[in-house]
């Protein structure tokens, strides 16, 4: 049996979890510097782009014809393998004609054409944020409706799950509704995808009681086994933020499963989790019930003392992600 110890997602092995979740939408500016809200240790983008205090060269003389800029990037579009090779090229177009709706629309259209394979590419994904950052909402619809269409595939997709957890805090409008309502709707899946858990730990991390509430009844009846999956565990400790009672119910109502889960080092975790929380709000009857029911299953002295190490650990201390 795996001792009540304190855990960090360190331990757990989720050191690198690309997990994001943004309380404004990323600027091109926090964008190119990595981003302060990002806890992946490394940049989802790579490009150091022009300083703040550039020229702005959006006039009409540096501006490319439509059929000439067309050209141009269908060449460059066309193999995927020139995607990262002239991506910085590309960030230096959108950036000249960010106010040119015309030329925005032209260049979102033909990048609309290769969404995936740009979304799903460590470096170009950059191009299609800066579109979404700079340009106005009308020549972004082509991308948002891609992103919609997508969503699936990005979600499961290593470097497009931060893609499109990126894209989530920069989509606005019906489409943003629309969007976060499917992903909402595939939860159960995504929950259990080793990609795709993350997007779902970033919706919840929204607090959108309507997204929230979808989430929370798609995964009813599946927080066991959840709480035993490396990143099944947060998806499980995000929806404690809004639905203690639900998850504290699940587990105490799991008979003895509930020592299982307590000797998985993830499960493990999630217990801890939900004594903390429960004390923290006062739900003392649920506490004590869990704390009751591990005594029985653990018997004699030797589980009094574990639940008094886990006692001792939930009053000192805090479990940090």
């Amino acid at each position: 049996m795996s001792s009540f110890l304190r855990r960090s997602p360190e331990k757990l092995g989720m050191e690198n979890v690309p997990y994001m979740h943004f309380t404004q939408a990323p600027t091109a500016n926090s964008l190119s510097n990595g981003g302060d809200d990002v806890s992946d240790t490394s940049s989802i983008l790579s490009f150091k782009t022009q300083e703040d205090g550039e020229k702005d060269m959006s006039n009409d003389q540096n501006l490319m014809d439509d059929s000439e800029q067309e050209e141009s990037l269908v060449s460059i579009l066309e193999d995927s393998v020139h995607i990262d090779v002239e991506a910085i090229s590309i960030i230096k177009l959108i950036r000249k004609v960010k106010k040119s709706s015309l030329h925005a629309t032209a260049i979102t259209r033909v990048l609309s054409t290769r969404f995936m394979d740009i979304m799903t590419h460590p470096m170009a994904t950059d191009v299609i944020l800066h579109c979404l950052i700079l340009f106005p909402r009308q020549p972004n619809e082509v991308l948002y409706e891609k992103l919609i269409l997508h969503f699936h595939d990005l979600a499961i997709d290593k470097v497009g799950c931060r893609s499109l957890i990126y894209c989530v805090a920069l989509i606005g409008g019906d489409q943003r509704v629309r969007l976060l309502d499917q992903i909402a709707d595939v939860s159960y899946f995504l929950s259990y995808d080793p990609y795709g858990n993350y997007v779902v730990q970033n919706l919840l991390g929204l607090k959108n009681e309507d997204v929230t509430k979808k989430i929370t009844s798609r995964l009813q009846n599946e927080i066991m086994g959840l709480a035993k999956r490396r990143g099944g565990c947060l998806v499980v400790e995000k929806c404690m933020d809004n639905g203690i009672i639900t998850v504290a119910m699940e587990i105490l109502d799991s008979g003895r499963a509930l020592l299982r889960l307590a000797g998985n080092q993830f499960g493990n975790y999630v217990i801890e989790a939900v004594l903390k929380k429960t004390k923290e709000r006062g739900f003392n009857s649920l506490y004590n019930a869990i704390v009751r029911r591990l005594e029985v299953g653990r018997g004699g002295s030797a589980g009094q003392n574990k639940t008094t190490q886990m006692h001792t650990y939930i009053s000192e201390e805090s479990i940090d992600i």
